[in-house]
Formats: structure tokens, C-alpha cells, sequence
């Protein structure tokens, strides 16, 4: 038997797009990684209550909103693939689907719940910002809520309880820790064999 080592299709993307001189707006921003927390099926087959839909956009609308004001930058939304674009739950903020590696190659930096996406954020080495809310925490302390703490912790990057968070707090946009994002990208992104 021999192992062969691959590239996950999210390098292999990268890799494709790194290339690219083409920005994809000119305009200073950041990316939230949507993740349709209220509707997200991985909830139900794990038998977990959802999230109250007004409260959690309510709250991620606070959030971008000082976010927006401190940084200087506008907040774009990846939407998660089976988002609704009908629904208008980002008070008019952009909202893209299925093209998650070209908005974040360019972002200033990345805002997540917990996504796979984040895979784009480590390779183009975006700073990275974890969010969760009060009703998250109280849903999903030792599950959701612990994944997204330990994922923050693995490439070194602030978590917020963006509940908690007031206009007069202090966003920590902290520089990629290089050593970490390289551990998370040869841990579950490529190989140095490769």
C-alpha cells in the first residue's frame, strides 16, 4: 500500500486564483463567512435546536455595523450555498454566492462563525475574526461554540461574543500567525510533498 498525498480542492482553487491581478471591487472591505446558522441542516441531523432568525441577524447586523464604523471598511456577505437571497437579512449589505475564494482574496480581513471557508482566509493569509452569539452560546457551549473557540485557537485569532461587544470596545484585528495558518494548511489543505 502507499499513501499519496492531495490537494484539497479549496488549494487547488487557490492555486488558480492566486495568479489573478483582478481585484474584485476597489472599495476597502471585509467578508463574513455566512454559514446560515438559522436554516443550517447540519443542526437538525445532529438533533440541535436553531437559532431565532431576527435575533442572530439582528445581532450580526449590530456587529457589522460597529465593525464598519471602527475599521473604515464595508462588510460583504459569502453567502453559504443554500442561503436565500430572497430574504434580505443583511440590511442591504452585498450579498454573493459560489464565489467565497474570490471575495475573500482581496478582503482585509475574514469574520466567521465556524466555515470551511476559512480554508481561503489561511491561504491568502487574512486576518481572521470568530463570532458567536448569546442564544449560540446557550444552544451550543459544548458543540458549535467549543468548535468555534478551539478553531480560533488553532491558528491564534480573537473570538467575539458579538452580543457582549459594545460600539466602545476595541476590535483586535490581529496579523496572521504565520507558523499557526502554515499548521492549519499543511494539517488539512496540502502537503509539503505535494
Amino acid at each position: 500500500k502507499k499513501t499519496i498525498s492531495l490537494n484539497s480542492p479549496d488549494y487547488e482553487k487557490y492555486m488558480r486564483l492566486k495568479s489573478s491581478n483582478k481585484p474584485f471591487c476597489n472599495t476597502k472591505y471585509a467578508v463574513f463567512l455566512d454559514l446560515n446558522m438559522p436554516y443550517h441542516s447540519d443542526l437538525a441531523l445532529d438533533g440541535l435546536k436553531t437559532v431565532v432568525p431576527s435575533d442572530y441577524y439582528r445581532s450580526l447586523n449590530r456587529f457589522f455595523s460597529i465593525t464598519e464604523e471602527q475599521q473604515g471598511v464595508k462588510i460583504v456577505i459569502a453567502a453559504h450555498p443554500k442561503t436565500d437571497l430572497n430574504l434580505d437579512v443583511f440590511e442591504g449589505r452585498e450579498v454573493y454566492r459560489l464565489i467565497t475564494a474570490e471575495i475573500v482574496k482581496d478582503a482585509k480581513f475574514v469574520i466567521t462563525p465556524h466555515s470551511t471557508s476559512l480554508n481561503y482566509a489561511v491561504l491568502n493569509m487574512k486576518p481572521c475574526i470568530f463570532i458567536y452569539t448569546n442564544e449560540m452560546e446557550d444552544l451550543y457551549a459544548n458543540s458549535r461554540v467549543k468548535e468555534i473557540k478551539l478553531l480560533a485557537n488553532f491558528i491564534d485569532a480573537p473570538v467575539y461574543n458579538i452580543d457582549k461587544f459594545q460600539p466602545a470596545d476595541k476590535l483586535n484585528i490581529k496579523k496572521p500567525n504565520l507558523a499557526r495558518y502554515d499548521d492549519y494548511k499543511y494539517s488539512f489543505l496540502t502537503s509539503k510533498e505535494v
